[in-house]
C-alpha cells in the first residue's frame, strides 16, 4: 500500500471555481417525450445547487411539425407542441436546454444552399427564440446556450457540405440577431481534432463574408468540439484522459492564431471515456466511471482553465442516454422491452450520478492542496473549496487502466480552519460503497427481481455517507486524519462550522408526487421531488428526510434510510395500497430541522 502526505491549506485561495461540468447530454430529443426519460429529467434536476443544469440534445428541432405555410414568402407554419413538452420538462425541473439548432421540422429543408431555403431556416431560428422567450420569460432565454448542429463533420450527422454548414451558420446567427436578444451561440461541436470542417469554420469566423448580410461574418460566442479519451469498441480500451487536454490545446492553438478569435471561450460538450453510449462496457457500472470523471474534471481545471484564466465555462459528458448497466447512462434500466412499452420500468443511480452529486458539494472558492501532484501524471487528485462556513474536499484514485487496482493511504493536514468547531461528514464511492451493481451481480443478475432482492439493490444506489462526526481544530486551526482510499475509489469531505448563531432553516416547498407502475412484482412506485432553498439557502442543508402516513393527521415515518442530498425520491410501496400522505423536511448540518412543506397526497 503507498501512502500520501496531503497539506489543505485555507489561508491560500487559488481563485474562483465555476462548476463548468454541470452538464449531460443524450438523443433523441423524441426521449422527452417518453416516462422514463420524465424520470431521469426529474433525478438529474435533483443534485444540490444545480449540480446538472444543462442537458445537450440532438435533434430537438425534429420534434416542430410543419403544419402549413406563412405569409407571402411561402415559409413553413410550425406545430410546436412536442417541443413545448420537452422543454416544460426540462424548465420545470430547473435545466436549461443546451440548444443544438438541429433537426428538420417536417423534412422541409433539402439544403442550405438557396437563399430561400436560408431564409426559411433564419425565420425558423427567430420564431423558436420568439416563441420561448415569451413562454418562460427573456431571463430564462438568456441563460440558455446555443450551438450549431452535431458533429457537422461527421456525414451521419450533417449529410451536406461544408460550404453549406458555413451557409447554416450564417442564416443561424442571422435569426438570433433578428430576435432582439444577446443570446449565446457557438459551435461548430466537431467530433474530429482539427476537421476540414473545424478549420473551414474557424476560417469562415475569422475571415469570411456572411452570405445573407454581406460583410464580416458574426463572430461566435465560443468555440466547440468533441474530444473523448478512446474511439468506440466492442473492447474495453484504455481511455487516454490526459490525451483529452492535449487534443483541445490543439484547437485551442489553431483558432487563437486568428486575431478575432483570441478572447472567445472554448467548449467541450462531449468529453467522454470513450466514444459509442450504445457499445456494452460493464465499467460504466463501476465506481471506476465515477473516478475517471472526476479525474477529467481536475485535469481540466489544472492543465487548461488555469491557463486560460477560466475561459471554459462547460465541460459536459454525453451521458444522460437511457440504457443498461454497460450503457454511457447516469441510470440503469431494469424492465424488458414490452414492459417499458407499457411505461413498466425502473431507474437505479450508478456511481457516474453519484460524484456528480459530490462534485455539486463542492464551493466557490478553490484552496490550496499540496501533496497531490500534476492530475495528467498520477491517479490520486483532488480539488478543495473553503470559506468560512464551509470546507469541501473531493479526492479520487482513478488510473485509465480499468482493471487496476490498488490502495492509497492518505494522511491530510488542513491548516488555518476558520472554525471552533465544525461536523465532519465523510461520503464514499468504491468497491463496497455506493455501488448497486455489484448487489444486482451477487444476486444473479435477475431482470426482474423479487421484491426483497429489490430492496437490498435499491439500498446500494444512493451515496454513502461513512461517517459523520462532531470535531474541534487543534492549535492555529489546524486538524489531521487518515483513510485509505481504494482505486477506483472518490470521497467527499465536508467540513460545516458550528460556530456562531443558527439561523432558522428554510423548508423545502413544491412538492410534487408522480405515479409509475415499475417492474416488481407487487409493488408500485411514487417519485416525490420537491424544490430546495433559494438561492444558496441549499448549502446549509445536510440532507432531507421523506415522511409519510396514512393520515393527514399523523403520526408520521420517515421512510428513506439513508441520507438524501438530492431534491427527489422513489417510496417502492405495495400497489394498491392506496394513497398516502408525504412531507419532506431539510436537516441542517447543526441538526436544525427545517418546517415540512405542504403535505401531498399520492
Amino acid at each position: 500500500m503507498t501512502e500520501k502526505e496531503i497539506r489543505i491549506d485555507l489561508s491560500e485561495s487559488e481563485g474562483k471555481l465555476d462548476h463548468f461540468w454541470e452538464s449531460t447530454g443524450f438523443t433523441p430529443a423524441s426521449w422527452l417525450l417518453e416516462k422514463e426519460m420524465e424520470q431521469a429529467i426529474i433525478y438529474l434536476g435533483s443534485l444540490p445547487g444545480g449540480g446538472i443544469s444543462f442537458v445537450r440534445i440532438h435533434y430537438l428541432l425534429d420534434l416542430v411539425d410543419v403544419k402549413g405555410e406563412d405569409g407571402d414568402e411561402g415559409f413553413p407554419s410550425y406545430d410546436w407542441g412536442k417541443l413545448d413538452q420537452g422543454l416544460d420538462l426540462l424548465v420545470d425541473n430547473g435545466l436549461r436546454p443546451f440548444f443544438e439548432l438541429m433537426g428538420n421540422p417536417g423534412d422541409f429543408f433539402q439544403d442550405f444552399q438557396g437563399e430561400r431555403n436560408l431564409l426559411a431556416w433564419k425565420e425558423l431560428v427567430r420564431k423558436l427564440v420568439n416563441r420561448y422567450a415569451r413562454r418562460y420569460g427573456e431571463d430564462e432565454i438568456l441563460s440558455w446556450y446555443f450551438e450549431t448542429w452535431n458533429e457537422p463533420d461527421i456525414e451521419h450527422f450533417w449529410p451536406y457540405g461544408i460550404e453549406e454548414f458555413l451557409n447554416y451558420y450564417d442564416a443561424c446567427v442571422l435569426g438570433l440577431e433578428e430576435s432582439g436578444l444577446d443570446l449565446r451561440f457557438g459551435g461548430p461541436g466537431t467530433a474530429l481534432t482539427l476537421s476540414d470542417t473545424f478549420k473551414s469554420f474557424i476560417d469562415h469566423c475569422a475571415q469570411g463574408t456572411d452570405r445573407l448580410k454581406g460583410g464580416p461574418v458574426s463572430l461566435p460566442d465560443f468555440i466547440s468540439v468533441h474530444e473523448k479519451g478512446v474511439k468506440s469498441h466492442p473492447e474495453d480500451l484504455k481511455p487516454d484522459t490526459s490525451g483529452i487536454c492535449e487534443r483541445e490545446k490543439d484547437a485551442l492553438d489553431y483558432y487563437k492564431r486568428h486575431s478575432r478569435l483570441t478572447d472567445l471561450p472554448f467548449i467541450n460538450d462531449e468529453c467522454d471515456p470513450q466514444t459509442g453510449w450504445g457499445r456494452i462496457h460493464t465499467w460504466r457500472a463501476l465506481p471506476y466511471y465515477a473516478g475517471i470523471v472526476a479525474k477529467v474534471i481536475n485535469q481540466h481545471l489544472r492543465g487548461i482553465m488555469e491557463e486560460e484564466n477560466g475561459q471554459y465555462p462547460v465541460l459536459s459528458n454525453d451521458n444522460g442516454f437511457l440504457g443498461s448497466w454497460g450503457n454511457r447512462t447516469h441510470f440503469t434500466r431494469l424492465g424488458a422491452e414490452e414492459e417499458r412499452e407499457k411505461g413498466r420500468f425502473e431507474l437505479l443511480k450508478k456511481p457516474v450520478h453519484n460524484v456528480m452529486t459530490l462534485l455539486s458539494l463542492l464551493g466557490e472558492e478553490r484552496v490550496k492542496v499540496s501533496g497531490l501532484g500534476d492530475p495528467c501524471e498520477r491517479d490520486l487528485g483532488g480539488i478543495a473549496t473553503g470559506d468560512d462556513k464551509r470546507v469541501a474536499l473531493l479526492l479520487y484514485n482513478s488510473s485509465d487502466k480499468i482493471n487496476c487496482s490498488g490502495k492509497t493511504k492518505l494522511n491530510l493536514s488542513f491548516e488555518d480552519l476558520p472554525f471552533e468547531r465544525f461536523q465532519l461528514d465523510s461520503y464514499g464511492i468504491g468497491e463496497d460503497c455506493s455501488f448497486p451493481f455489484r448487489i444486482w451481480e451477487e444476486l444473479g443478475a435477475p431482470e426482474r427481481p423479487s421484491p426483497s432482492q429489490w430492496e437490498r439493490i435499491r439500498s446500494a444506489e444512493g451515496l454513502t455517507l461513512l461517517s459523520s462526526t462532531e470535531k474541534v481544530p487543534g492549535e492555529k486551526g489546524s486538524f489531521s486524519l487518515s483513510f485509505v482510499l481504494p482505486r477506483p475509489g472518490v470521497r467527499l469531505l465536508l467540513l460545516s462550522g458550528l460556530d456562531g448563531d443558527r439561523e432558522p432553516l428554510a423548508g423545502p416547498h413544491k412538492l410534487e408526487a408522480h405515479h409509475y407502475p415499475g417492474i416488481i412484482e407487487d409493488r408500485e412506485d411514487l417519485l416525490l421531488s420537491w424544490t430546495g432553498g433559494e438561492g444558496k439557502e441549499w448549502r446549509r442543508v445536510g440532507s432531507y428526510e421523506v415522511l409519510a402516513s396514512s393520515s393527514s393527521q399523523g403520526p408520521y415515518k420517515r421512510i428513506n434510510e439513508k441520507p438524501l442530498l438530492s431534491t427527489a425520491y422513489v417510496h417502492s410501496r405495495p400497489a394498491g395500497s392506496g394513497p398516502l400522505h408525504y412531507k419532506v423536511r431539510a436537516l441542517g448540518r447543526h441538526g436544525e430541522k427545517s418546517p415540512s412543506c405542504e403535505e401531498v397526497e399520492a
